[in-house]
């Protein structure tokens, strides 16, 4: 494992999952607050990439899309990756 790469948190499963569609890797979640749980990801976006989601121009397959989304969702309920 490189652990020079830097990671990315979010409590956006939405966001999670569409960089996760795109290649990134979920590495763990943070459940310090249940209410908001925080996906850890892995690269850490560039500025393009957020730029993007937040414009609304964030397209990717919506097979690649929904399985992230689940995998997510599985992290939630399951404690972790």
């Amino acid at each position: 494992m490189d652990t020079m790469q830097t990671t990315f948190a979010t409590a956006d499963i939405v966001l999670a999952a569409w960089l996760m569609a795109h290649g990134s890797a979920l590495v763990g979640t943070d459940a310090a607050d249940p209410q908001r749980v925080k996906f850890i990801i892995r690269p850490q976006p560039t500025a393009d990439e957020l730029a993007e989601f937040s414009a609304g121009d964030a397209l990717c397959p919506v097979h690649s899309f929904y399985s992230a989304f689940r995998k997510c969702k599985a992290a939630i309920y399951n404690g972790g990756v």
